[in-house]
């Protein structure tokens, strides 16, 4: 895992946004207590620093995207300080329902790369735009394969 001192650029990084939300994904559990009430575990800014399968990110990378996923209400918890241009801590509770659309038309391979190429061909994009475009390429993948 790379740590960085210094500036930050003020990038996305589409490879770091996805593996973020598949880890999430994964590591956000549903639990039951002794009285029936259901929570969910949390995931911190320090367990993906820590995550083997983010270890190709910088830790930057990592934290300017839960940044965004936040902002852009993709990911729901606690921020700390709650201000929206910083974030020191947080414990990540829940993937909201934009940003289970958004992992489901990038969890493809296939569809992730169609989306990638692009992507790319645009230069920098939001967000809402990787989100649009991989929802075109998964309607497109999900025609041909369903032969509509």
């Amino acid at each position: 895992m790379k740590k960085s001192v210094g500036d930050i650029q003020m990038k996305l990084n589409p490879d770091c946004i996805r593996q973020v939300l598949l880890f999430l994904e994964k590591n956000i559990k549903i639990t039951t207590d002794t009285m029936g009430k259901k929570k969910t575990t949390s995931v911190t800014l320090i367990m993906l620093y820590d995550a083997k399968k983010l270890e190709k990110f910088s830790h930057d990378d990592i934290w300017y995207t839960v940044l965004k996923l936040f902002e852009g209400e993709y990911i729901s918890g606690t921020k700390f300080p709650n201000n929206p241009e910083q974030l020191t801590r947080c414990s990540i509770k829940n993937i909201t329902l934009i940003g289970h659309n958004l992992l489901d038309n990038i969890r493809d391979n296939k569809i992730w790369t169609k989306t990638k190429k692009g992507i790319s061909e645009l230069g920098g994009v939001s967000l809402n735009v990787i989100s649009t475009v991989a929802g075109k390429m998964a309607a497109e993948y999900t025609k041909g394969t369903l032969g509509m």
